[in-house]
């Protein structure tokens, strides 16, 4: 008979030394570079560098109305410029109504409803990694802004290089509508997806190999002692 003196390597030191904390800092380090990566490629392609950010449609030609949290995510500030104005959900829907305007309603990540004006969007879609506009809320421009065509430009730009882009398509100058539509390219969602899994697959085969060597420097295998 043989016995291994293993109640010492599955103790609460051992494990957290052994398993926990070599596949906490993997998963960190892999899905670091992963998501950097994939922001570089997929969110940031080289013919949009001018239009990433929400002070970059902020002229004379663009009113947005937003909330107060696109405000502070965007600029730090409850007041961005003369053009754009803070308006509760009410005040926004009107003027999504007015056919003056014509509006962009972003959704939650994934949710691949459209709203319109029986059934107006319920939840709002957090755009902190999107190329086009940083913050979240509504957003309105007006019918005769030059940045609607300008948008929609590089939008069809990204669909047809299948680039990630959560808002499908924009109301254009000459067809205005009330409420744009959102999407998700499945193709990156897949990746996505698939990334994340290989990453944590790598931190659990890291932790793996350490748990082994710490087995070998314990020295329980050659505690085997057989009688």
């Amino acid at each position: 008979m043989f016995s291994i003196p293993v109640k010492n390597l599955f103790n609460s030191k051992a494990a957290v030394k052994c398993v926990i904390i070599p596949w906490m800092v993997a998963c960190l380090i892999l899905s670091t570079a992963f998501q950097s990566g994939l922001r570089e490629e997929l969110l940031f392609p080289k013919y949009e560098k001018g239009l990433q950010t929400i002070s970059d449609l902020v002229t004379d030609n663009v009113v947005i109305y937003s909330s107060m949290n696109l405000s502070k995510m965007a600029l730090g500030l409850p007041r961005l410029n003369k053009n754009i104005m803070l308006k509760s959900n009410a005040e926004m829907k009107n003027m999504m109504k007015s056919p003056d305007y014509s509006g962009v309603y972003t959704f939650p990540f994934l949710q691949k409803t459209v709203g319109n004006r029986k059934q107006p969007p319920k939840k709002k879609f957090l755009m902190s990694d999107e190329p086009l506009l940083t913050g979240h809320g509504v957003y309105i421009f007006r019918k005769n802004s030059p940045y609607l065509d300008r948008i929609n430009t590089i939008i069809m730009r990204q669909r047809e290089n299948g680039i990630f882009s959560r808002m499908n398509a924009i109301a254009s100058t000459e067809n205005a509508q009330p409420y744009g539509t959102v999407s998700v390219d499945q193709k990156i969602t897949v990746f996505h997806l698939v990334g994340v899994f290989t990453i944590h697959l790598f931190g659990i085969l890291l932790a793996l190999i350490i748990l082994f060597m710490e087995i070998g420097h314990l020295g329980i295998i050659n505690c085997l002692e057989f009688s």
